[in-house]
């Protein structure tokens, strides 16, 4: 499931699958973690966060925490 806005930005689903490794994402949420095996969580969901947040000029503030 996806939603595009007006401005150009996007709200998807990604699942704890295989499949979602190497994606990209500014934040996340992640419900009712204790239904869920730790490794996919840790190995898959994590590092699609793992991307610093874009200002509106397309710079990064290093102040901001990652």
């Amino acid at each position: 499931m996806q939603l595009t806005f007006k401005n150009g930005s996007r709200y998807d689903v990604v699942g704890a699958l295989d499949s979602s490794r190497g994606g990209r994402r500014h934040g996340g949420l992640v419900d009712e973690t204790r239904d869920h095996e730790e490794a996919p969580l840790t190995e898959v969901v994590l590092p699609l966060m793992n991307v610093s947040r874009r200002l509106p000029d397309n710079s990064v503030n290093p102040k901001e925490p990652n």
